[in-house]
């Protein structure tokens, strides 16, 4: 099991599990406030609130979510990264804006550390889910990355009938994109710099959580069709 870093808080925890990290097995455990403490205690995590059930909504709630999504093409340029396991190279590649500018999607001014989803840019093969390393100025240019989770440094991480969930945007926040493309790389995944990455706005969802690029997602959809509390969905994600 990877631990934490020290003095972390929660949120900063999720923040650096969900690019590259993974949760512990919650559900093997009867007590959820047993499971609450063991998820912290094992990565030295300092938890923001005191009521263990309070905890797992937190990580429900807070594991980083795909922020805002794209309405039109980016001119970003793109860098591509190291080599995965698809055989692209996708691990680290970015997208850098072509002058200086503070990075806005859909609206919405978009902050160092939070996720987005490119899915209409000029050239379909930079489409994706990326984190901001940069959130530009008036002085300095926009930088985003592939999330870890999101460039096939693992086998069939971007593949067909994967899913992402939006949260915010004026026009895309609240909905669900699909991966429609296929890839011919291992595991079918689609291999990055070289095959196109289409997504499609859906309401076509399931609930596995081998389907999705992050958990809160699905997090989120199983609790808004079932009316669950975000603690019960997180246990059916992680069962």
């Amino acid at each position: 099991m990877p631990t934490g870093n020290p003095g972390s808080t929660l949120v900063a925890e999720l923040n650096r599990l969900a690019n590259g990290g993974t949760y512990p097995p919650i559900n093997t455990y009867v007590d959820e406030a047993l499971a609450a403490r063991r998820w912290a205690a094992a990565r030295n995590v300092v938890l923001t609130v005191t009521d263990t059930v309070g905890v797992l909504n937190e990580i429900a709630n807070n594991f980083p979510f795909v922020h805002a999504a794209t309405t039109a093409p980016t001119a970003g340029v793109y860098a591509p990264g190291t080599l995965g396991a698809d055989g692209g190279y996708g691990v680290g590649a970015t997208l850098t804006a072509p002058s200086n500018a503070r990075l806005v999607v859909d609206g919405l001014q978009i902050s160092t550390g939070q996720r987005v989803l490119y899915w209409q840019n000029n050239n379909d093969t930079t489409n994706g889910v990326y984190y901001v390393t940069d959130q530009g100025s008036a002085s300095s240019k926009w930088v985003l990355t592939r999330c870890n989770s999101c460039n096939n440094s693992i086998v069939g991480q971007v593949r067909f009938a994967k899913y992402a969930y939006v949260a915010a945007g004026a026009t895309y926040g609240g909905k669900y994109f699909k991966i429609t493309s296929t890839g011919t790389g291992p595991g079918e995944s689609i291999i990055i710099g070289t095959e196109d990455i289409i997504f499609e706005v859906t309401t076509e969802i399931d609930y596995y959580r081998e389907n999705w690029l992050d958990y809160s997602g699905v997090c989120n959809y199983i609790a808004r069709t079932t009316g669950l509390t975000a603690n019960a969905a997180l246990q059916q994600v992680l069962a």
